[in-house]
C-alpha cells in the first residue's frame, strides 16, 4: 500500500535489490520551517537513512521532497517509517 507521503519505486521491491523511496511533506504552518531533515527506517532495510532537501527552508504551503535509495535485506511485507524534523522561524 502506498502513502501520499511515502512512495516506494518499484511498488513491490525485491530483497537485495535497490529501490527508490520518495518522501514528501507539506508545511501546514504559517511560518517557514528551517533546517529540514527527513529520516527513513524499516525492518529489513539497512541502514536507516537521513537526508536534507535541496532548500534550507520550507515556506508555508510549500512541499519538500527527498529521494532515498534503500536495499531491503529480506523478503516480505514491512512497514516503512518516515520522519520529518525541522526548526521554525518565529513570526
Amino acid at each position: 500500500m502506498q502513502s501520499q507521503f511515502v512512495r516506494v519505486i518499484p511498488e513491490t521491491p525485491r530483497a537485495h535489490r535497490p529501490c527508490r523511496v520518495v518522501v514528501s511533506v507539506r508545511n501546514p504552518l504559517s511560518v517557514d520551517l528551517t533546517d529540514p531533515v527527513f529520516g527513513l527506517e524499516a525492518p529489513g532495510l539497512a541502514p536507516a537513512a537521513r537526508r536534507r532537501p535541496r532548500r534550507a527552508k520550507v515556506a508555508p504551503g510549500e512541499t519538500a521532497e527527498v529521494e532515498m535509495e534503500a536495499r531491503p535485506w529480506r523478503a516480505g511485507a514491512t512497514a516503512v517509517v518516515a520522519t520529518f524534523n525541522s526548526r521554525h522561524d518565529t513570526v
